[in-house]
């Protein structure tokens, strides 16, 4: 399934087949489209149990990479869990590569599969952050400049919601009512 959009990503990134293979652990295309009407494809690398900072601290991680269908990157979606959250609070960023593909959508659909992946798939759950104790993300938590309007509207159009001047938060609750609404008006 994943073979056309390997080699043309292969193509731009002078990485080989191989190496895609062994640096990205999934791989996915999104269901639906952005605003040009193409589906988007994330590859994601993830780092689970990774030492982070002094001896007894660690981190999950992953990064989804965004590509469009002619193996070109646009952008990535970022999540890390640490130890002091105990396993519940995950914390995203993302960032749009082209400026040219800036406002088509393509970080706000990657997004909003990021966020399946998580909340619905469990991406991270069950994931040993410590001896004691495995992931179940709960929360998301975005960080977001003040004057970074893009990144602000493609967190509301998400359901993030404002906490302070630099601070989005997305309960799994609210993530699955906002499904659940989305899927209630499909249906009519």
């Amino acid at each position: 399934m994943f073979k056309e959009i390997d080699e043309k990503i292969s193509q731009n990134t002078r990485l080989s087949i191989r190496e895609i293979n062994i640096c990205f652990d999934k791989k996915q295309k999104t269901k639906t489209t952005n605003k040009d009407g193409e589906k988007l494809y994330l590859y994601r690398r993830s780092d689970f149990c990774h030492p982070r900072g002094p001896i007894g601290c660690y981190s999950n991680k992953a990064k989804y990479i965004i590509f469009n269908s002619k193996g070109e990157k646009l952008g990535s979606v970022k999540g890390e869990i640490c130890h002091y959250s105990f396993g519940r609070e995950l914390e995203l960023n993302y960032e749009n590569c082209k400026e040219e593909t800036q406002g088509r959508g393509n970080i706000s659909l990657a997004l909003d599969e990021v966020l399946k992946q998580i909340f619905l798939k469990g991406d991270f759950d069950n994931k040993p952050c410590e001896d004691c104790f495995y992931s179940e993300i709960k929360k998301i938590k975005l960080l977001i400049s003040e004057d970074n309007h893009a990144a602000i509207a493609v967190a509301k159009k998400n359901g993030f919601d404002r906490i302070n001047k630099t601070e989005y938060v997305l309960s799994k609750e609210k993530f699955l009512e906002k499904l659940n609404k989305e899927k209630n008006e499909e249906e009519r």
